[in-house]
């Protein structure tokens, strides 16, 4: 990733959570919802482990 955060990813996760706890007050169908979290964190994970392996470089560079 290279000191860049996936904002389009981080985006589209937070879109999920919201719509997720929409969802969850109207008390819509608990498997969507369920589908609708699990699919943020993953995103999450992804944008987390990207940051930790762009921390754990050699050179990090302090404006990234």
């Amino acid at each position: 990733m290279y000191g860049v955060i996936d904002l389009e990813s981080y985006t589209l996760s937070i879109v999920r959570l919201n719509t997720a706890f929409g969802k969850l007050e109207n008390c819509d169908d608990i498997n969507e919802v369920k589908q609708l979290f699990e699919e943020s964190l993953e995103d999450l994970e992804t944008l987390y482990r990207d940051i930790v392996d762009d921390l754990n470089r050699d050179e990090v560079n302090l404006n990234e």
